[in-house]
């Protein structure tokens, strides 16, 4: 909560409450010096002298005490006026006399709050995201209209991770005895696999150690490093590992609170008879949790077990745990101890859906709990805008009125497309009490003349959010597989997207472009603009697939310093096309892709030779199991239809012979073409068959020769007669992964 000790200068920005104007104060930056109290007010004192500048042109010199002139202006970092009260915890206190301002508050943060709050609400300045962009009010000399004031944290604890100073300077952080947690067992192998076996889960492979890669033996200890030990799982009915938690929390901690998040990763739980008898009916898929099974009973048995023995040693004791993935949902026979803090972590993402939620848990006995989304993985990275800044900030404002220690935001680094959303959501973590139409202001104001224009860009996005985005939130999540919502979107651009919303929203930003603008609003008006022109030539690539619209996506990129190839972009399957064109560089478009499932059939006599399964009829191959050609043999991605459960049982960890087989068509018009097969990747050795006639071969000798892409000419097998050529491909595996496991295309080059 802020309160005003003056009349505030920005007339757009809303006041709560504010006491009557008092004089101004105008102070001649070359006659000031800023003064920092102790060492840990230095980096306070630092981030006023580089704002002071921006604003001035003006660097105010830091000096000590006994360097200051006497006529000088100071402004004091870390100390407080003659007689003020000592500072609440979380507050941050800047006040204004003629001779001298003075910024202090709850410690080295109080005093850091406290510029922060003066540079805002009296200068102006605007942190408006990650990348540094600072947008503010030129004035020399300062004319400060206020007395002071006066900023209270709201929360315990909050913050939206990514961007360390940007974090600082929306005065995120813990002030007051945030709960401690946080995976809080990736080091429990590194430590004790060899010699507490009994603290680890039993996985599925009948060992109690990491998840074995496919071949991996599981009783090799020493094999498990790095990603798949921090991920490992740990046995909840474990009575040594709970003697052992409270004894690791006895030793060094000064925090009343238990750590026994569980890590991340989504296989390798339990399945030893203890922890499944904790479970009720965990196959069944919780609502709103689909994709996962149900353990919470079982994680949440071991926080009040925990919690038991904690607060036999101390009374004030909690445990922190996490509802996470496969127990996100509230236990279903497990009431919870008091003692317990439940950081939620939610994969819904509507309103509805997150305070059944809440109420759920709170019905299963919860007391105290923090929010600690990562939903914003699930939406940034398309490059796409939204709109959706109000519906965050709405669930944000309503997970608040049921007063949680504090909100954790996992966020990645946002884009221009969600640098609103992220602001808007910071500002409402600062200073809850406001309306979204406030900080919609609040940032608008870094675009000076055309924050008009720019509000009219941002609300016809939320205009699309309201009709498209938000009425299918749930279908979206689906469609995106494991509730990722910009794949789900991406996936199906054209249905939430059209070109007129990219003439409309360009013309609202030539609108601003046309404005008396000084140059740093300029720069951020050509920023939007270069967004949105670029959210254009992807809705294009996506929503009218052709080489040529993926061509003109790549060299737009080229020609304006982006990403060429963002990673969400090819985790989707490419879905711009910006690799396959690259790729294809050397060929003449059109490229043709493959089907994703060819027909598959595993040969582990060696018979397929003999028995010329290179000449099967399509009408024949076409009766065998499928398998995906983008992922090896062993390991098809779990939520895809083909294989069938007993080929994917013979396949994992098969190392031999199989046979692929497929049918594609080639234009007739590239019978002048030199047309080939381009596989992106095959391990290990393949021969390639197309209308039952050698084509060619590709044989593992170079290490690497299983991960590199190459081509078979077919112009000689080809059947122009036919309206569809048939390919079978024999591979062999020899030793770990197998198969077709990057796609095939068809491609040609004009004689």
């Amino acid at each position: 909560m802020i309160r005003r000790l003056g009349a505030a200068v920005l007339a757009t920005v809303l006041i709560l409450s504010a006491l009557p104007a008092t004089a101004a104060t105008t102070i001649v930056p070359e006659k000031a010096a800023v003064v920092a109290a102790a060492k840990n007010d230095i980096p306070a004192a630092e981030e006023l002298v580089l704002h002071l500048e921006l604003v001035t042109g003006i660097k105010v010199p830091m000096l000590t005490p006994d360097q200051v002139a006497d006529d000088a202006f100071v402004f004091a970092v870390g100390t407080p006026p003659a007689g003020a009260a000592p500072a609440a915890i979380g507050e941050a206190v800047w006040t204004i006399t003629p001779q001298k301002a003075f910024f202090y508050g709850d410690g080295a943060k109080g005093a850091r709050n406290a510029v922060y709050d003066f540079l805002e609400d009296e200068l102006g300045v605007r942190w408006l995201n990650r990348d540094g962009d600072i947008a503010y009010r030129s004035q020399n000399p300062l004319v400060i209209s206020a007395s002071g004031g006066r900023w209270q944290a709201p929360f315990r604890h909050f913050g939206i991770r990514g961007g360390q100073l940007w974090n600082a300077r929306q005065r995120m952080g813990a002030y007051d005895d945030p709960p401690k947690y946080g995976h809080a067992f990736t080091k429990l192998w590194q430590h004790y696999g060899a010699t507490n076996p009994e603290f680890f889960a039993l996985t599925r492979v009948g060992a109690r150690a990491p998840v074995p890669k496919p071949g991996q033996d599981p009783n090799d200890i020493a094999a498990f490093t790095g990603q798949a030990a921090e991920a490992i799982k740990i046995c909840t009915s474990s009575a040594a590992l709970y003697r052992h938690i409270i004894a690791q929390w006895q030793q060094p901690s000064t925090s009343r609170y238990v750590n026994i998040c569980e890590n991340d990763g989504n296989d390798g739980f339990c399945t030893c008879p203890g922890c499944a008898a904790l479970d009720v009916n965990p196959d069944q898929p919780a609502p709103g949790n689909v994709f996962s099974r149900h353990y919470t009973d079982r994680y949440m048995h071991m926080a009040n077990e925990v919690a038991k023995a904690a607060i036999a040693i101390r009374p004030d004791a909690r445990v922190a745990t996490y509802a996470y993935n496969e127990y996100e949902t509230p236990p279903r026979r497990v009431k919870l101890l008091p003692q317990v803090t439940v950081g939620i972590v939610p994969t819904v993402f509507d309103l509805e859906s997150s305070l059944q939620l809440l109420q759920g848990w709170k019905q299963a006995g919860l007391t105290e709990f923090f929010w600690r989304p990562n939903q914003h993985y699930y939406f940034d990275g398309a490059q796409m805008p939204f709109g959706l800044e109000k519906h965050f900030f709405d669930l944000f404002q309503a997970i608040r009125a049921h007063q949680p220690t504090g909100f954790d935001y996992d966020a990645p680094g946002a884009n221009i497309t969600s640098e609103f959303s992220y602001y808007v959501l910071a500002k409402a973590l600062q200073e809850p009490e406001q309306p979204f139409e406030h900080w919609e202001q609040h940032f608008l104001q870094a675009y000076g003349a055309a924050g008009p224009a720019v509000g009219a860009y941002y609300r016809h996005w939320r205009g699309l959010w309201d009709a498209k985005f938000g009425p299918q939130l749930k279908d979206i999540l689906v469609k995106g597989k494991v509730f990722n919502f910009a794949r789900g979107v991406m996936w199906n651009l054209k249905d939430f997207y059209t070109e007129a919303d990219f003439d409309t929203t360009d013309a609202y930003l030539a609108d601003a472009a046309a404005l008396d603008l000084a140059p740093r609003e300029r720069a951020l008006v050509d920023k939007l603009r270069l967004a949105n022109a670029h959210s254009r030539q992807i809705f294009l690539a996506v929503a009218q697939p052709s080489d040529d619209h993926s061509l003109a996506l790549l060299k737009f990129r080229r020609a304006h310093g982006l990403e060429e190839f963002p990673h969400n972009e090819q985790y989707w399957g490419d879905v711009t096309g910006v690799r396959r064109v690259e790729q294809f560089k050397e060929f003449t478009p059109p490229f043709l892709p493959t089907p994703l499932f060819w027909s598959f059939r595993l040969d582990p006599k060696d018979e397929g030779q003999a028995q010329k399964w290179s000449e099967t009829a399509p009408a024949v191959f076409r009766q065998w199991d499928r398998m995906p050609i983008n992922g090896n043999w062993e390991s098809p991605h779990r939520h895809y239809p083909h294989p069938s459960p007993e080929t994917r049982a013979l396949t994992a960890g098969y190392d031999g012979l199989a046979w692929y087989a497929t049918t594609v068509a080639i234009p007739a018009d590239w019978q002048n073409r030199d047309v080939l097969l381009y596989f992106g990747a095959v391990d290990e050795s393949c021969w390639v068959f197309v209308n039952g006639k050698p084509a060619g071969e590709h044989l593992f000798r170079q290490r690497d020769d299983w991960t590199t892409p190459f081509t078979i000419p077919v112009n000689d097998a080809i059947d122009w007669s036919k309206p569809e050529q048939t390919i079978v491909v024999k591979v062999e595996d020899k030793a770990g992964a197998g198969g077709i496991w990057k796609p095939v295309w068809v491609v040609s080059k004009a004689r």
